[in-house]
């Protein structure tokens, strides 16, 4: 009867859940399609079918994750990005698979090539999705995740679930297996087919660590079922864990997606190689990456050598894009889905470093009036007075009123690079939003001012307990 976390009530996570939801209930099509065609053999036809509902699946979910990580940078992170939850896993790891996926549909539709993994991917990204319901609503996640529903009694048969569409997915594969087209040859190593193989099956690699990882607690819980004794595995700081692998498969995916753009389907030689012209696209997209890396550490902060190449790889991925799209295209966009989709892949990549490696607290707190903070939060917090401007961080910033509306008590906090100016450069609103019985509070929500290269959070943390409690404030 308390109502919806209001932490949950932004407008990014009101459409985050049914957009995740569509994008996991769509990847039925894909699995559907392709037991069909194992079935009755009809493989090019399926190839060119599957395709639009592959790509519309993989278009719905990457917007609703995308959605989820909007929701936790404004309301939740403040500037950074919830990364590497279990739960989070489970709705990433699918996607993964079905670009994957995708990546070998592509091969099959224009040398009927791959299809049999392209099977597989959509088989695997299907069973996915339940695996990630059984995650989620098992319990197996109670203690690792901040996501994850209580136990309700479904574990066994969540279990089943999986376990039948995993079969019947692979025993499909495998009994119709002789129907699959078969090639004397295998792909050349100088064709686009070939390295956009090698990239579905690093994408497949990401996959399997990620959801290794992310399956600890069931193994855990399996092994303590016949050992009690057993302590269990435990990843105490997933984001180092995962980014110390998932950083080099990015930068190998960056080169790669760049690199396959200017390759041909069913080349045979290395002819195109010896053209004058393919090594100048390279050259352009390696000074460009050079120059956007440089920029990068003059106006930012790596902090290590990993990140550095990171940043030249992704750089490297978007210039060979935009020189592909007028180069080689001559700007008919309508014939450049890849160079769009890699270089929107890596602007990603991009902006969550740029983002996540620096974020700073812009305020100072001279004067501690109370013991509300520690030594240390002191360094980050400030105590406002209404209407006394305090400096911090080349701004006058000034609490000048609040109102409460329902259970919302919303802040008007202005911010001035001249003390003495008539209007303020900018104004942040944050609240807080109490419990239905104004015993304490229930969220603190965050107000952001976007730039184009920076964004500034405020967040009221603490108030005046006469504030926080409406019997206290009787009391007093």
């Amino acid at each position: 009867g308390e109502g919806l976390n209001p932490l949950l009530q932004n407008i990014w996570n009101t459409i985050h859940p049914p957009i995740i939801f569509l994008g996991f209930a769509s990847l039925t099509l894909p699995f559907a399609y392709a037991i069909a065609a194992l079935w009755n053999g009809k493989h090019t036809e399926c190839m060119e079918e599957v395709l639009k509902w592959s790509l519309f699946s993989g278009g719905i979910l990457g917007s609703g994750i995308l959605m989820g990580s909007a929701w936790a940078y404004v309301a939740l992170s403040f500037g950074g990005y919830w990364a590497w939850d279990p739960v989070e896993n489970a709705s990433l790891v699918p996607w993964i698979m079905l670009i994957g996926g995708l990546h070998t549909n592509y091969i099959a539709r224009s040398t009927k090539r791959s299809i049999g993994s392209t099977y597989l991917f959509y088989i695997f990204a299907f069973v996915l999705i339940l695996y990630s319901t059984f995650l989620t609503r098992s319990g197996v996640l109670g203690d690792t995740s901040a996501h994850a529903f209580t136990e309700m009694g479904l574990e066994w048969q969540l279990v089943g679930l999986v376990a039948s569409f995993l079969i019947l997915g692979l025993v499909s594969y495998i009994y119709n297996y002789s129907s699959l087209p078969k090639h004397e040859k295998e792909e050349s190593i100088y064709s686009r087919e070939f390295w956009l193989f090698i990239g579905s099956l690093v994408l497949l690699f990401s996959s399997i660590l990620i959801t290794g990882s992310t399956s600890l607690p069931v193994y855990n819980s399996i092994v303590s079922y016949f050992n009690p004794d057993f302590v269990g595995k435990v990843i105490n700081d997933p984001v180092p864990h995962y980014n110390k692998y998932q950083l080099w498969i990015a930068v190998f995916i960056s080169f790669l997606s760049a690199f396959s753009v200017f390759l041909r389907y069913r080349a045979s030689s290395m002819a195109y190689f010896k053209n004058i012209k393919f090594w100048k696209h390279i050259g352009i997209a390696t000074v460009g990456a050079i120059l956007l890396t440089l920029w990068y550490n003059y106006f930012y902060e790596s902090f290590s050598f990993q990140n550095n190449v990171l940043m030249f790889a992704t750089a490297f991925s978007v210039v060979a894009s935009i020189d592909y799209m007028f180069s080689v295209l001559k700007g008919n966009f309508k014939l450049g889905a890849a160079a769009i989709s890699h270089f929107g892949f890596s602007i990603m990549i991009i902006g969550s470093l740029i983002t996540g490696l620096n974020q700073r607290h812009i305020s100072t707190n001279p004067f501690i009036f109370s013991d509300m903070f520690t030594t240390e939060d002191a360094q980050k917090y400030v105590t406002l007075l209404k209407e006394k401007p305090m400096f911090m961080s080349n701004y006058w910033v000034k609490y000048e009123r609040d109102s409460l509306q329902g259970f919302t008590r919303t802040y008007e906090v202005s911010f001035r690079s001249d003390k003495n100016a008539p209007e303020p450069d900018f104004t942040l609103y944050p609240d807080i939003v109490y419990n239905k019985s104004f015993s304490k509070i229930a969220a603190l929500n965050p107000d952001t001012k976007m730039f184009w290269n920076q964004d500034i959070f405020a967040d009221i943390v603490a108030l005046h307990p006469s504030l926080q409690d409406a019997e206290f404030a009787k009391e007093m």
